[in-house]
């Protein structure tokens, strides 16, 4: 048969199937059998897919380990750095055979950090537990993503749980006016140390003015690049989170940001509502952070350069509480931020207040001063 004809017959085969109808059981009509089919259910439940996590994860992260409440994590005391003072008076010199060395010393503080905890309790009833296969991973998937969201906000604003980026001073202010100028930007990178781990952390709006930007300046191009599915402003990724709030915007290596933690613990407490079959699950994580830098650091060449670069008006922002009234309120000492509790608190049930554990410095060394004679 030519394949003219065969393709002819195939059509009207086609109409023929697509013409008849369904004279015995199946699926389409209820009463037909439909009403016996049980639909499917995927195995896991689906959310969307935010950031939470994301400032947490670029800071330098150190697990305590049992029978501690927290650490005393030694740092240096660097002001002013050049040739002749590295970390705070160490400094290297050009001797000859037989000439004595002269000595050097550094400066050092002390980043005290106590635990805090933030929690998270989810009821659940018997029968929920044991008919949806999937809520017990989603719980605890949902719980960790609560709290590294708790800690993403509190690494910028501070809430009570971890000392704040905007109260470090280590960290530079920057003014930006509307509409954003590429030199306003350019003053930001200009404040930074220059650390390779830096990155632009932004909200969406900032984002999306960031861009609109670049559509409207010339010569954008070679600021604002983009590479496989990421933008870098300045050479630093920008990271879009949704814990920036409002027009924020922040050039910092958190990497010179220590985070202090004990493994998350988690618990279910199966008497509470016994009776009406529902179970109490908890999850609970103590940590604290602060920055290892004191203060910010002068340059051979005068300039001034901060671990963080953050927008001007994101210093004086209020800040949210994420603590629950307690019978007990517990203090730490507090030397290098602390947190002002709002009426709209964005992580707490109640407006109480508490103060949380920060770093103190305590600087115990001097630094060399004498210098050493040269020798012809």
């Amino acid at each position: 048969m030519k394949r003219e004809k065969r393709i002819e017959n195939g059509k009207v085969l086609q109409k023929l199937v697509a013409n008849c109808k369904i004279t015995g059981q199946g699926e389409t009509v209820a009463a037909d059998g439909g009403a016996l089919v049980a639909k499917g259910i995927l195995p896991e439940i689906l959310s969307p897919n935010f950031s939470e996590g994301s400032l947490y994860s670029d800071c330098r992260i150190i697990n305590v380990g049992e029978g501690k409440s927290g650490i005393r994590i030694p740092v240096a005391l660097e002001t002013t750095r050049s040739v002749t003072n590295i970390r705070g008076g160490y400094r290297a010199y050009v001797v000859k055979e037989g000439v004595a060395k002269t000595p050097s010393d550094g400066s050092f503080g002390v980043l005290d950090l106590a635990l805090n905890k933030i929690a998270v309790v989810i009821p659940a009833t018997d029968e929920i537990i044991q008919d949806a296969e999937a809520l017990s991973a989603y719980m605890n998937d949902s719980a960790e993503e609560a709290l590294k969201g708790v800690m993403d906000y509190s690494i910028v604003h501070g809430n009570g749980v971890m000392n704040a980026i905007k109260s470090s001073a280590a960290t530079g202010f920057i003014s930006l006016t509307d509409p954003l100028t590429w030199a306003e930007l350019h003053n930001f990178f200009d404040a930074y140390y220059g650390g390779v781990n830096g990155k632009w952390y932004v909200s969406k709006v900032r984002f999306g003015q960031i861009l609109d930007l670049y559509k409207t300046v010339a010569g954008g191009s070679i600021l604002l690049t983009a590479s496989e599915g990421k933008y870098y402003l300045f050479g630093y990724e920008m990271v879009v989170s949704d814990m920036m709030l409002d027009n924020d915007i922040m050039l910092a290596d958190l990497t010179q940001y220590v985070i202090v933690q004990k493994e998350m613990t988690t618990a279910v407490n199966e008497s509470l509502k016994f009776v009406e079959d529902e179970k109490y699950f908890r999850y609970v994580l103590r940590v604290n952070g602060g920055s290892i830098w004191q203060a910010p650091v002068t340059l051979a060449d005068g300039s001034v350069v901060y671990p963080f670069v953050m927008l001007d008006t994101m210093e004086n922002s209020s800040s949210s509480y994420s603590s629950q009234s307690s019978s007990s309120s517990s203090s730490s000492s507090s030397s290098s931020s602390s947190s002002s509790s709002s009426s709209s608190e964005l992580y707490s049930e109640s407006s109480s207040s508490s103060s949380s554990s920060s770093s103190s410095s305590s600087s115990q060394s001097e630094s060399s001063s004498s210098s050493e004679s040269s020798s012809s």
